[in-house]
């Protein structure tokens, strides 16, 4: 989950932006001595101008070494598979036990990362919006950060309803918690009052007077606004109605 998203500007690179999210993140923890943070990193954050940055911070860095890189000497190919390089705190809180196995896990929590950012780059249409501002960027990139926290959070109360070609899932998933919103929606009470019915306005009322056995006149606020006259033929048993201009008031 993203703590602390910020964008790359022009006059900096990703490696010193991460630096400075890095120094954050251990300045905020300062407290926790009896725990201890690892950074996780991918082969860009090898890089020795990242390395130099961060390897004196209270903090355990783990990065995956590129296939080109080497700690000294000319570049060799190196036996198939995933290489690591491990860069251990000054001192380790005596209730953490470090190894092999727990550097091997932390290194895998980098994967939810690449998942969650590819949720929100296709899902929450995180890139899609074209800003005139980079403030209004950094905003709408604010405003994704916390709908896919509101994701993640209400996965308790949203029940599992997976399409028919997805598995189940025990925990679920920002993207699967996102199926089951409908019913969080039918539980929050709606903050606006109801439509209106969409009808045709009934306008002013209308009045009818009979001026006579031919003639009818329409009232409207009570001011005359249209006059009809009848005409009746008893041989064929034809009505026609003749509707005159209308009526202004002088």
């Amino acid at each position: 989950m993203s703590v602390d998203v910020k964008r790359v500007k022009p006059d900096s690179s990703n490696l010193l932006v991460g630096v400075a999210q890095v120094k954050r993140l251990c300045a905020a923890r300062a407290g926790l001595t009896d725990l201890l943070d690892i950074i996780v990193g991918d082969c860009k954050y090898s890089h020795p101008e990242f390395l130099r940055a961060v390897q004196f911070l209270p903090c355990g860095k783990v990065t995956r070494l590129a296939k080109h890189r080497v700690l000294c000497g000319q570049p060799e190919p190196k036996p198939a598979g995933t290489w690591l390089l491990w860069l251990p705190p000054q001192t380790i809180p005596s209730t953490v036990t470090l190894g092999l196995e727990t550097i091997g896990r932390a290194y895998d929590h980098r994967w939810p990362i690449e998942r969650g950012n590819r949720f929100r780059k296709q899902t929450l249409n995180w890139p899609r919006p074209q800003f005139q501002t980079p403030a209004a960027g950094d905003r709408w990139t604010t405003l994704v950060t916390l709908a896919f926290w509101q994701l993640y959070l209400a996965r308790s109360l949203v029940a599992n309803c997976p399409l028919p070609w997805q598995p189940k899932q025990s925990q679920l998933s920002p993207a699967r918690g996102q199926q089951g919103w409908p019913d969080i929606f039918l539980q929050i009470d709606q903050p606006t009052r109801l439509p209106q019915t969409r009808e045709k306005s009934p306008g002013w009322p209308i009045k009818v007077s009979h001026d006579g056995a031919n003639s009818v006149t329409l009232w409207s606020k009570n001011r005359p606004i249209r006059q009809i006259s009848i005409e009746y033929w008893p041989e064929t048993r034809l009505l026609r109605f003749k509707f005159n201009p209308w009526l202004r008031p002088g």
